[in-house]
């Protein structure tokens, strides 16, 4: 198995192709299996002529990919002026299958495993590992990873949504030799090939962990039998003064998945939004579909949490991964130089865990991958993707 990684900044697309191609040929000369394609919107009036023009360079078996606002590639991360980044991969004895589906097609899907599996003549048993790409604009995404999940329970699932505009014209999806004006492409790869997930939601925990007595929808009526608004009241009182304007600026909730699990640690949640708060009911508004049970901690976003967190979740990665030939990353629009006032920052934690692996992705309007075995799409994350040959422990 071999990945590679290539990037250009050049003004012209025709040089931007050259670049990359130049700097790709070399290792490939039976050919890629799989291509990656992630391209900055400076170069949106040639969308449809990309792929076809790094067909004509090297010889690619299945490509796919998209625009984005931010480009990750060959240790940087570029989120303004004309980029393009490819990763490629030679596979052997993996299979690889992409396919593109609208929105109908993906809420049709949603209903029956079957369909899915029928789609890509596979079965859950095959284990296949998905990268999935969409047009937040035209594709279900819940939709799209909870129907993918109920098909293929063990199968590991990561992506992200294009972006690059402020509309559904002004994004692009990749897919073999042109523009897919489908909702959604993916692929799927099995045979001898893994990934590793490691999902940096750049939250920390505050105040102690409730359990969730009462709730109505996304409504958290009670925790710990008592109003939730007071649970809240509670942690940020007892919070310093740079905590509580903290979290004033990003109010976050860490969900505890699984009712009776415990310790959660910091990574284990998946984090959602405080959407608002009702003090005559007392109720606290949250950005998921609660369930009695569930364990309830408030968060803090900011930007020194979140360079904790993505250095703790790579350090645990590298960790307990081996064997790992290349990587693909998906971060959030929010996330890079906005958040960290400099650019390339997470791009740099994986240099210093992984070193020279080849890493590839974009900034997106949204991330897709797992939080505690199941698949999510997540805001102001950063999903990593750690490719190897199965073989590895």
């Amino acid at each position: 198995m071999k990945w590679r990684s290539a990037l250009s900044s050049a003004n012209s697309l025709e040089a931007a192709v050259k670049e990359v191609s130049s700097d790709l040929s070399a290792d490939f000369p039976d050919g890629i299996d799989l291509m990656l394609i992630f391209v900055s919107p400076h170069h949106a009036l040639r969308y449809r002529e990309v792929a076809l023009m790094l067909h004509e360079k090297l010889e690619i078996r299945e490509l796919i990919g998209c625009s984005g606002g931010g480009v990750a590639g060959a240790g940087r991360e570029v989120e303004s002026g004309p980029v393009l980044s490819v990763v490629a991969a030679r596979l052997p004895e993996v299979g690889v299958r992409s396919f593109a589906l609208d929105g109908e097609a993906v809420l049709d899907l949603a209903k029956s495993e079957r369909g899915w599996q029928e789609l890509l003549d596979l079965e859950a048993e095959h284990e296949p590992v998905f990268v999935l790409l969409a047009n937040p604009f035209e594709c279900p995404v819940e939709a799209y990873v909870d129907g993918l999940d109920r098909a293929f329970p063990d199968s590991k699932k990561l992506g992200g949504l294009a972006s690059g505009g402020s509309g559904k014209e002004s994004v692009a999806l990749f897919l073999r030799s042109g523009v897919e004006e489908a909702g959604a492409v993916g692929v799927a790869l099995w045979g001898d090939v893994a990934v590793e997930t490691a999902v940096a939601q750049g939250c920390r925990p505050i105040g102690v962990p409730f359990i969730l007595t009462h709730c109505e929808n996304n409504l958290a009526v009670q925790l710990d039998g008592k109003p939730a608004l007071h649970a809240l009241d509670q942690v940020y009182g007892n919070l310093t003064p740079a905590d509580r304007e903290r979290f004033r600026r990003s109010p976050h909730v860490g969900i505890g998945l699984h009712a009776g699990k415990s310790p959660y640690r910091q990574g284990d949640y998946l984090l959602r939004n405080v959407l608002g708060v009702d003090r005559e009911r007392g109720v606290v508004a949250i950005g998921a579909h609660l369930q009695v049970g569930m364990e309830v901690r408030f968060h803090i976003r900011d930007a020194e949490t979140s360079a904790e967190d993505v250095e703790a979740v790579l350090s645990r990665a590298s960790d307990r991964v081996s064997g790992v030939c290349g990587a693909l990353f998906f971060s959030c629009l929010g996330r890079g130089q906005g958040l960290y006032q400099s650019s390339g920052y997470d791009s740099s934690v994986f240099r210093k865990h992984f070193g020279d692996i080849a890493l590839g992705g974009f900034f997106g309007n949204g991330e897709i991958g797992p939080v505690q075995g199941k698949t999510y799409l997540h805001g102001y994350t950063s999903v990593f993707g750690l490719f190897r040959p199965r073989g590895w422990s």
